[in-house]
């Protein structure tokens, strides 16, 4: 009998072992499970998470919402917001279809120990990441735009040496780069930008990380040197705008053989030469050099010119010297649009410029050129692919200047100069003339605490910014508005000596000390680069005055129709840029604070440019301030045209009231013309009793901007006047978030560059490149820009449609009863 023990003893230890291995699964589905839950415990509840139900396996069908998994392993935990350019447009538009998560980063992550990809991005999270987060297998850590994260990186996530890519950027996360993260080998990728980053660049990240193409750390507090960064073999884009680097560009930038754009702009601390090494760079690569706003001397190297890959030259706003050199006559036949050499001491003929800058974008004004060339000042830099707008003698004569000689030229050197002064004078006339609204429960100002209140801001005595403005002499003051006037003068700040615009409050006031700081220190924690940064602030002997970067092209009004209007029209892509930088700075300050900050006085006076004509949202978050000087003014206020009606009706003001407020922002700018004017008869216009109709008609050509000449694709000028009227829906409820027109308008600005290649209107393959910094890597996608919108989808479509079918605009009809009796004053335009 005993030998058929053993088969016996055999089956047991079978049965046991599978018994085993069942216990192991079920165990595996459970802790699957019960992980997750407990990451879900830290958010709001959120629809999105609707399908991660208890008792459920994540990782068997259907699955659950943003997990993946490896047999029982869950590998990837994808719940972002974020679309990159590789994103296809379905799961781009169902990504943005979900609402943030809102809570604390999730410290049970750790618990999926085969975790390999981590994706919140764009969401609402707040918190500190968890110090074991480098237990985990991590290839992709993605986390941008949250705001709320903070602290210091974990050093133990150099533990991750198989890590591709991570990207931190929009958050508050402060510290230096952790010394692990040498080990990091593998990354290709590094998104740090608009954090509180600090301390140095360390030697590892140039020297060890050589597979990186992409590094971004524009807008933090990294400062020392500039390593020396030519041992990156695959490093093609390369961004450290906004820090406090000090000293030379390292010559050897010319030794990466596969860069592409180049940011090392806005430091003050950056001195010495621009390197002359770029004829070592393969001519079919470099696309952008962006050196502006730092503090270069020298000559511009002729090797420069050498480049005819080169797209965008910005040297602007340095301190080189000399002539241009005579290289820069390449690029007549190279791939260059926009050259920026404005406010340096250049000197010499100016010819060279006028011949390679045919069709192209030029900016020199503020040099010293040699007098007797075609002239010694170029007009405010306007982005004008095609000749100036020609409505007047003297605008005739100016363009003649530029391409003849003889009597023209002399009149035209005259007026340019004359413009000049006057330029200089009112770049900034209309940089604030209204009054903003009353307090709305919504504005994040005044949740400050009582310690530490200002801590973003500097404090500026009142010395200082009497010495800065002259004693507040009127040839310094460039404007007025409800806070007070506005100066422009020179002030030590963390970037070194800067022009600043500081606005002087009224004397008036009886806001507290206390309550003043609060809301200071609340406005010091709303950056973004397309806010106009609040610098410092004064509050001694009874004077209260604010310090901002100062924007050196006006405001989007002056280039409309106001005092710069005269030197050129703006290009269709450059009011797209314009449009989608405003987008963006109104959505961080809807989505970044809870609850949201209301603008409350959106319009095109408040929307700047910097030297590159990019946008910038000013005058946010210093409306009590400004309700409190005018504080014996009752009712609505705000700037007639510009307000919403349900506001007017109902004193309702939401983020819904600035989306109303920018959708005419967005008219003016595919117009030309101001919401409220004055015709040559004297009589007042209003802009949607105009619009409308035309374009419910069809009629594209008759709304859009004459000066244009047509310069732009129908499709793109009519999806944006579509977008516009889906902001002014006079229900709230039916108009876009700030969101969706930041996203639809990129859409349309993808669109512009599709079919500025082909006039097919299928999809097509197009390289996106993201020149300003923001993108990932340049990936190639396939676009057919409106077929797969999220926003047209939903059917927030401009029109209704009655019981018969036909259309009507009752919905985007303005409310002129709304207004009756609250015009006191037009704006002067």
């Amino acid at each position: 009998m005993r030998p058929f023990r053993l088969p016996c003893g055999l089956g047991l230890i079978i049965y046991v072992a599978a018994i085993a291995l069942w216990l192991v699964q079920v165990t595996a589905v459970a802790s699957n499970a019960d992980i997750l839950m407990a990451i879900a415990a830290n958010f709001e509840k959120n629809p999105r998470l609707d399908s991660w139900m208890p008792g459920t396996d994540p990782c068997s069908p259907p699955g659950w919402e943003g997990v993946a998994c490896d047999g029982d392993i869950v590998t990837n935990l994808t719940l972002s917001r974020q679309c990159f350019s590789d994103t296809p447009a379905d799961v781009c538009a169902s990504r943005r279809a979900w609402p943030r998560l809102i809570g604390q980063f999730p410290q049970e992550v750790l618990y999926l120990t085969g975790l390999q990809i981590l994706d919140l991005g764009n969401n609402s999270l707040s918190g500190t990441l968890p110090e074991g987060l480098g237990s985990l297998p991590l290839t992709y850590l993605i986390l941008p735009l949250n705001t709320g994260l903070s602290g210091i990186l974990p050093a133990s996530l150099g533990n991750c040496t198989g890590m591709k890519e991570m990207h931190f950027n929009d958050n508050n996360f402060t510290g230096p780069i952790p010394d692990s993260f040498s080990r990091l080998v593998s990354m290709k990728a590094l998104a740090m930008q608009n954090n509180a980053f600090s301390g140095p660049l360390p030697p590892f990240a140039v020297q060890d990380w050589k597979n990186l193409t992409y590094l971004n750390l524009n807008h933090n507090q990294f400062e020392g040197p500039i390593p020396l960064i030519g041992a990156m073999p695959r490093l093609q884009q390369l961004y450290l705008l906004g820090n406090r680097f000090v000293g030379s560009i390292p010559p050897q930038i010319g030794l990466l053989p596969a860069i592409q754009q180049i940011e090392i702009a806005e430091m003050k601390g950056i001195t010495g030469p621009v390197p002359d090494v770029f004829n070592r760079i393969p001519l079919r690569d470099l696309l952008y050099i962006g050196f502006a706003n730092n503090s270069l001397t020298g000559s511009i190297p002729p090797s420069l010119g050498e480049l005819l890959s080169l797209e965008l030259l910005a040297l602007g706003n340095n301190e080189l010297s000399g002539p241009i050199p005579a290289s820069f006559a390449n690029f007549s036949r190279g791939n260059l649009t926009s050259l920026d050499l404005h406010n340096n001491n250049l000197s010499g003929p100016i010819d060279v410029l006028f011949s390679m800058c045919q069709g192209k974008t030029c900016y020199y004004q503020n040099n010293h050129f040699q007098e007797g060339s075609r002239s010694t000042q170029s007009p405010v830099p306007v982005p004008i692919p095609v000749a100036p707008v020609m409505t007047s003698s003297s605008n005739v004569a100016l363009v003649a200047a530029a391409s003849a000689g003889g009597v023209a030229f002399f009149l035209a050197l005259v007026c340019g100069v004359l413009f000049c002064c006057w330029k200089r004078q009112r770049q900034l006339s209309d940089y604030e003339q209204q009054k903003l609204p009353v307090e709305t429960k919504e504005i994040v100002l005044s949740r400050s605490s009582a310690g530490g209140l200002v801590s973003g801001a500097d404090e500026y005595s009142l010395a200082e910014l009497e010495q800065a403005t002259h004693n507040w002499s009127r040839s310094h003051c460039i404007g007025e508005g409800g806070f007070g006037h506005v100066y422009k003068g020179y002030l030590h700040t963390k970037n070194g000596r800067q022009l600043v615009a500081i606005k002087r409050g009224h004397p008036n006031t009886s806001r507290g000390e206390r309550e003043f700081l609060q809301e200071i220190a609340a406005m010091s924690r709303l950056r973004h680069k397309h806010l106009v940064q609040l610098i410092g602030f004064c509050d001694s002997g009874g004077e209260r005055c604010l310090v901002y970067e100062y924007m050196d092209n006006g405001t989007i009004r002056d280039h409309l129709w106001g005092s710069l209007a005269s030197a050129g029209y703006i290009a269709w892509a450059t009011r797209l840029k314009m449009a989608i930088g405003a987008a963006r700075g109104l959505e961080y300050l809807h989505t970044a604070v809870e609850p949201p900050c209301i603008h409350r006085d959106v319009k095109c006076t408040n929307i700047l440019l910097d030297a590159q004509f990019n946008a910038k949202v000013g005058d946010f978050g210093i409306s009590k301030m400004e309700a409190d000087f005018d504080a014996g003014a009752t009712g609505v206020k705000g700037t007639i045209g510009y307000l919403d009606p349900n506001y007017v009706e109902y004193n309702e003001l939401t983020t819904a009231s600035d989306v109303y407020s920018f959708g005419i922002c967005l008219l003016e700018l595919a117009t030309g013309k101001p919401v409220i004017g004055i015709n040559g008869e004297g009589q007042r216009t209003n802009l949607l009793a105009w619009v409308i109709p035309l374009f419910l008609e069809g009629d594209i050509a008759s709304v859009a901007d004459p000066r244009m000449v047509n310069q732009y694709p129908a499709f793109s000028l009519d999806a944006f006047c579509k977008l516009a009227l889906a902001c002014i829906k006079k229900d709230p409820r039916r108009r876009p978030t700030i969101s969706d027109v930041r996203i639809e308008l990129e859409r349309i600005e993808e669109g512009v560059l599709v079919t500025s290649s082909s006039s097919s209107s299928e999809g097509r393959e197009v390289v996106i490149r993201p020149l300003s910094g923001d993108g990932c890597l340049s990936k190639r996608v396939m676009l057919n820009p409106f077929s797969q919108s999220d926003f047209y989808r939903r059917g927030l479509d401009y029109t209704e449609s009655n019981s018969s079918g036909v259309s009507t605009t009752q919905d985007i009809e303005f409310n002129r009863s709304a207004w009756s009796g609250q015009i006191t004053e037009l704006e002067g335009r």
